[in-house]
């Protein structure tokens, strides 16, 4: 199992106790799976304060609801100013999967002032319900740790949305099976993805592709075989995306959606914008030469934006 810390590399030991029994866990970064009836106990220890540095340990966790689609606002924990961390988790209450997709526990090193800033930021430890284990064509896939690739395992297809945020590790040796994804593709607020090799085999998105916020090395590098967008197409404010290499195959952004119910068939028309904005390093030459290549095939159903790339090449 992999052991990643975003900041700092140190030893941390979780135990963690459910209506099944107890398992001992010994990574930071790493995702538990609980059953609806559990209860989780969950027992941590923070990072060394830095020798010096006059500080304080701020615990809290942050819930993201069950569409996907916004985080809850962050909870502060008991133990404020601890390095330790005893926590019970109630099902039904915190872990109320039929209301949440996850929940994530930091620990965060703060200045010792009232309103100090952070300083370090560890974890996080997620939290979610078994069945996302081994069936998340259930709902949304969210990926963020390297035990979350395993839930993809097998699959070819997902119902619901795929994130890909705030990663804890190399993605660029990870691959999947995944053809489709009925909802959106969300890539954003990564550090570094040399790499979209976990999505070589995606050849359809019913929803929107948006990759936006991703502030380190980036590349669109595994996309080569998407061909449609249901939805939208944003990508913008990735300041270290030297190039739109990946989307050669792209043919078509909104279209036509035939859904059949009993006795009619149901037509949907989709109109999905395009929108390539504030990448500075992506020559806007590139842009236009990708818009001319999905309007010369499927066309783009919506409105046309793109801004503030990089001009002159």
């Amino acid at each position: 199992m992999l052991i990643i810390a975003r900041y700092l590399l140190i030893a941390v030991s979780i135990l963690l106790f459910s209506a099944c029994g107890g398992e001992r866990i010994t990574d930071t970064e790493t995702t538990i799976f609980a059953d609806v009836s559990d209860t989780i106990y969950l027992t941590a220890q923070g990072m060394p304060k830095p020798e010096g540095e006059q500080s304080r340990y701020v615990w809290q966790y942050q819930r993201m609801n069950s569409k996907g689609v916004g985080y809850e606002h962050p909870q502060i924990l008991p133990s404020q100013g601890s390095k330790n961390l005893n926590l019970k988790l109630h099902s039904g209450i915190d872990l109320d999967f039929e209301r949440l997709a996850f929940l994530e526990v930091y620990c965060l090193l703060k200045q010792a002032s009232f309103n100090g800033s952070v300083i370090a930021k560890y974890g996080p430890w997620e939290i979610k319900e078994s069945r996302l284990e081994h069936s998340p064509s259930n709902g949304g896939v969210f990926i963020r740790n390297a035990n979350d690739v395993t839930a993809l395992e097998g699959l070819t297809s997902i119902s619901g949305n795929l994130t890909i945020n705030n990663l804890s590790f190399d993605i660029s040796e990870v691959h999947s099976d995944i053809t489709d994804v009925g909802g959106d593709v969300i890539i954003e607020d990564n550090d570094a993805l040399t790499s979209l090799s976990l999505l070589e085999n995606l050849q359809s998105i019913g929803g929107d592709l948006t990759i936006k916020f991703n502030l380190g090395p980036m590349s669109l590098s595994g996309l080569e075989d998407l061909q449609s967008i249901g939805g939208d197409l944003t990508i913008r404010n990735n300041p270290e995306l030297t190039s739109l290499s990946g989307l050669e195959g792209l043919q078509s952004i909104g279209g036509v959606s035939i859904h059949s119910l009993p006795g009619q068939e149901e037509v949907q028309l989709t109109y999905g914008d395009f929108t390539i904005i504030s990448n500075s390093k992506v020559c806007d030459s590139e842009v236009e030469a990708l818009l001319d290549q999905i309007e010369n095939q499927g066309g783009v159903g919506g409105d046309v934006q793109f801004s503030n790339n990089l001009l002159g090449c």
